[in-house]
C-alpha cells in the first residue's frame, strides 16, 4: 500500500528515499508502526522544511520547495487499517482536491493537510470519521490554500472531535 502511495507522489528531494521493495517499512523515513503488531499506525510526511523568510536567498527558497511532496494521494492508504494519524502539511498538493476516500479511513483520529495546497471543496464525508480528534485545514494568506466551505453540516459527524483549526 505504502509503495502504491509512493508512486504516485512527486518526491523532488527524495526524502522517501527509504520505502523501498522487500524492507521494512517501520524504519522507513514517516511512517510509524505499532510496536506490538507491526502494523502501520501513522504517516508524517509534513515537509521538513519551513517556508523561508520573503527576503530569503533563492537557494533557500528552492530547497523548501524541493523538501514538498505532491502529484497525487493515493487510495492505497485504504488498505492501512490500523492508520491513526496522516499528517501532510507544508506539502504542494496544488490543483489537486482533498481525496474524498480521507472520510473511509474510519481509524483516523489526527488528520493535518494544513499548508498543503489543496483545492476544491472539503469532501462532506470528512463527516464520517467519527474517531478524529484533531483536524487542521489551515490554509496560508498566499496561494497555496484555494478550499471553498459549501457547508459545515458534515462537522456534526466528528464526535470526537476536540481541535478544528
Amino acid at each position: 500500500a505504502l509503495l502504491k502511495f509512493k508512486n504516485d507522489l512527486i518526491d523532488p528531494s527524495n526524502r522517501l528515499s527509504s520505502w523501498v521493495e522487500g524492507g521494512d517499512c517501520c524504519e522507513w523515513i514517516g511512517v510509524i508502526c505499532q510496536n506490538s503488531t507491526g502494523h502501520v499506525n501513522q504517516l508524517h510526511l509534513a515537509s521538513p522544511l519551513s517556508e523561508p523568510d520573503f527576503f530569503a536567498p533563492n537557494v533557500e527558497w528552492e530547497a523548501y520547495y524541493n523538501s514538498m511532496l505532491g502529484w497525487n494521494i493515493n487510495p492505497s492508504l485504504l488498505e492501512l487499517k490500523h492508520l491513526s494519524s496522516l499528517d501532510l502539511s507544508n506539502n504542494n498538493f496544488s490543483n489537486t482536491h482533498i481525496p474524498k476516500f480521507l472520510g473511509m479511513l474510519g481509524s483516523l483520529t489526527h488528520l493535518n493537510l494544513s499548508q498543503a495546497g489543496f483545492q476544491g471543496a472539503i469532501p462532506q464525508n470528512l463527516g464520517n470519521l467519527s474517531k478524529l480528534q484533531y483536524l487542521d485545514l489551515r490554509g496560508d494568506t498566499m496561494y497555496r490554500w484555494d478550499i471553498k466551505v459549501k457547508s459545515l453540516q458534515w462537522v456534526s459527524g466528528l464526535s470526537s472531535l476536540h481541535t478544528l483549526i
